[in-house]
């Protein structure tokens, strides 16, 4: 290697650590700065709160014991095998508008393998078909009375001895609650 060749890498190195220690604060910066001020000291506010330390003996993350998940049955989904448990006659046993218990009226709601439903209310009966949106967030009730118009519930549960539905009527939540009239 000649001369030249020695002197231009000499000082390529020298160039390059020149301008690495030229990136180095000279002095400490000013307490209670943010780390992010370091690379643009035009900021000279202090840190939010999140992004300071805790105080010595104070605990940061989780600040409070984690709560238990819900049992599973509390989350079990309506599946199309459970949908037979509905083909039965209910009556309408709880009523509650806004989540306060209301008196009940007269209702029953009669459920057929063949899609067809029968309302019977004290203003007299309806004939409809009836079916299940299962790939809802909530599983999904639908009674279509025809010109009586169509109906839709969130089936909140469907058991053997319980019939939950939910509905709204403008900003007013209905629940229906029914048990089997047999």
């Amino acid at each position: 290697m000649n001369n030249k060749h020695r002197y231009v890498i000499l000082l390529v190195i020298f160039v390059l650590a020149l301008a690495l220690t030229g990136c180095q604060p000279d002095e400490e910066p000013a307490e209670g700065l943010c780390p992010i001020d370091l690379t643009s000291p035009e900021s000279e506010e202090p840190c939010p709160d999140e992004l300071t330390e805790a105080e010595p003996g104070v605990e940061a993350y989780p600040a409070e014991p984690l709560e238990e998940s819900p049992p599973v049955e509390a989350a079990y989904p309506i599946v199309e095998a459970d949908l037979s448990m509905l083909l039965r006659t209910w009556r309408l046993a709880a009523y509650l508008e806004d989540g306060v218990e209301q008196q009940p009226a007269d209702k029953t709601l009669t459920f057929s393998a063949d899609g067809s439903v029968a309302l019977t209310t004290t203003g007299g009966d309806q004939a409809g078909t009836w079916s299940v949106n299962l790939q809802a967030l909530e599983p999904t009730l639908i009674l279509d009375f025809g010109s009586g118009g169509i109906q839709q519930y969130d089936l909140l549960s469907l058991e053997v001895n319980e019939l939950v539905l939910r509905t709204w009527h403008d900003t007013v939540e209905l629940e229906e609650r029914f048990l089997p009239a047999d």
